[in-house]
């Protein structure tokens, strides 16, 4: 409890490696159910996909659409953000097992 949304993303995004075997795989919140509109935490949530998945584009989605891919999320992080619209989901990709050394 106390974290906002930003700092969280970026620790998550520093671990979990997104989805490379899909078109998109990262979606936000969109402003009052209109992809078109960006408020400024979508903007951060953009910067800090941009430096931690830098080929893959943040698809904003209207409001049924986002809530539609929430309910078959496989897990939830909550945070503190009182920002609205700071939603972000993320497809997670495959996280290959670290190499085998032979003796």
């Amino acid at each position: 409890d106390g974290h906002h949304l930003i700092p969280v993303l970026d620790a998550i995004l520093s671990v979990l490696p997104v989805d490379d075997a899909v078109p998109e795989a990262l979606f936000r919140a969109s402003v009052k159910g209109d992809p078109s509109l960006a408020d400024p935490v979508h903007h951060e949530i953009e910067a800090i996909c941009a430096k931690r998945a830098p080929d893959r584009k943040v698809v904003a989605l209207a409001g049924a659409d986002f809530y539609a891919r929430v309910k078959s999320a496989h897990a939830i992080v909550a945070t503190s953000e009182p920002r609205l619209y700071a939603n972000i989901i993320i497809r997670k990709g495959v996280i290959h097992p670290p190499e085998t050394r032979k003796p």
